[in-house]
């Protein structure tokens, strides 16, 4: 995977693009951008404080900083808890050690009127390539010096921006099939939330690109590429603006078919091969969603 350095195009909004690296790199490469968000008073941590004690408890986690890459990202907090209250993990950030994300911070009314704007700044050069924008949501990280993401996927498209502090993201080819094998992929988007994690080695890290992040830089995640971030030695906090479209929520929807398929002996063809393979897989996978009385979205 390449990485572009930081495009420096024009702008009026707070995204900084290069439109032909956004077209060339767009959902196949990470590419780096520049931002204006780092001197933004409601991304600073004292802000940060206060919206934590705003949003519903399940919007927010927080564990111990000092984990593995091979940790299990979603089980983070059941693994590796902290003691720390909220508030004395986020006054202390500097020492105590400790990773705090918080989810959909747009549903707060301040936030939402904040943060609303990015996802039109993106769709502005995603919608002509890779229409139907939906299921947006973005995360804060606000983390201890030298802390910790494990390897994971996500299943979105992830613009993520470095506020405060530095860092190392470390993103695979989502195409890297040592790296994530077809049957790994297709796992963790069927059940993501069951404690399943991608496996990880320590030499996978040689096949990852290592995008340094510092104030005022971000870098694009393609959909589903794997990723594990190491800190830097000051307090970090970050952003990442994720969203779905109507491909990716397609091919969600065969790689569940195809997690279902496998279950069974099989071995499926992955999205993309055969179209006539794709449009009956989608079929019967909807026809067993609405038996089930499921709502076929990008989360069933």
């Amino acid at each position: 995977m390449s990485v572009s350095h930081p495009s420096s195009g024009p702008t009026s909004g707070k995204l900084v693009f290069d439109p032909e690296v956004f077209r060339r790199g767009y959902n196949r490469e990470s590419f780096q951008f520049a931002h204006k968000l780092s001197s933004e008073p409601l991304l600073q941590v004292e802000s940060l404080l206060r919206l934590a004690q705003r949003l519903p408890q399940h919007k927010v986690g927080w564990h111990r900083a000092d984990i593995s890459m091979g940790t299990s990202f979603y089980e983070a907090q059941h693994l590796h808890p902290t003691e720390l209250p909220l508030e004395q993990a986020l006054k202390d950030i500097e020492v105590s050690g400790s990773y705090v994300l918080l989810r959909n911070p747009e549903v707060d009314p301040e936030y939402g009127e904040f943060l609303g704007p990015l996802w039109d700044e993106i769709a502005a050069l995603s919608e002509p390539i890779d229409p139907g924008m939906c299921y947006k949501g973005c995360f804060i990280f606000i983390a201890s010096p030298r802390a910790v993401t494990p390897f994971h996927i996500d299943r979105v498209m992830n613009f993520h921006c470095q506020i405060i502090g530095s860092k190392t993201i470390y993103l695979w080819d989502p195409q890297d099939r040592v790296a994530l094998p077809r049957n790994v992929l297709e796992h963790c988007v069927a059940d993501p939330y069951s404690g399943y994690h991608p496996p990880f080695e320590e030499a996978f890290k040689e096949r990852a690109a290592a995008c340094p992040q510092e104030p005022g830089i971000g870098v694009h995640h393609p959909w589903a590429a794997p990723h594990a971030v190491s800190n830097g030695d000051q307090v970090s906090v970050s952003l990442a603006v994720t969203y779905r479209s109507a491909a990716s929520v397609k091919k969600a929807a065969l790689l569940r078919a195809n997690y279902s398929l496998r279950k069974r002996g099989m071995t499926p063809t992955p999205p993309g091969e055969s179209r006539l393979k794709d449009f009956g897989k989608l079929v019967a996978y909807k026809s067993l969603m609405r038996l089930r009385g499921t709502p076929v979205t990008s989360e069933t």
